[in-house]
């Protein structure tokens, strides 16, 4: 076993060996850390994530999360081995989302708007209107408006048939629902 100079070796090489000795190899990583517009470089055996973050001085929020590959990053557990670890801490950002007129305001450092609001416990319907869209990135504090939609029942003759819309009018529902109106539908005849 070649061990690289950041390797990390208990007991020490010099100590002596005895029976039933167990001798401990702790591979150091080159770890690449993005965080806060900038990128950090280290070769460390250190695994613990907030260990790992105050040899950068730096610090996890309450609501900010930490990515391995990618991935969240659970902090109460070790990050595993692998030769090049490459992790970004995400921070928190305000999120304000106004809802019939009620404003929510949380912080969030979901990668997406979506996500943030499945993390609350929003769940969203495919005809709910939100803006800006679920696919939003959350890179800075932002603020967004979710329009619920509501069921709607069209009857034509004997035919009918139910669907969800967040239109205004009548008219605009039975536009969406691809039926099409003539002028004088509009005021009643």
């Amino acid at each position: 076993i070649d061990l690289g100079p950041e390797d990390e070796l208990t007991p020490g090489g010099l100590n002596p060996l005895r029976s039933g000795l167990i001798i401990d190899v702790q591979r150091a990583a080159r770890v690449v850390l993005r965080a806060d517009g900038q990128e950090y470089r280290l070769v460390t055996t250190e695994r613990d994530p907030a260990s790992l973050l105050a040899e950068f001085d730096l610090e996890l929020g309450p609501d900010d999360r930490l990515l391995l590959a990618g991935e969240s990053q659970p902090l109460d557990a070790s990050i595993p081995y692998h030769p090049t670890l490459l992790l970004e801490l995400r921070r928190a950002v305000s999120v304000t989302l106004t809802e019939d007129g009620q404003p929510l305001q949380f912080r969030s450092s979901a990668p997406t708007l979506g996500i943030a609001l499945a993390e609350q416990g929003i769940d969203l319907l495919a005809s709910d209107d939100l803006q800006p869209g679920p696919q939003t990135a959350l890179e800075g504090d932002l603020r967004a408006t979710l329009t619920r939609s509501q069921p709607v029942t069209i009857s034509i003759g004997d035919d009918s048939f139910a669907l969800r819309s967040t239109a205004a009018t009548v008219g605009e529902a039975l536009a969406e629902a691809g039926v099409a109106l003539s002028w004088l539908s509009w005021f009643g005849f």
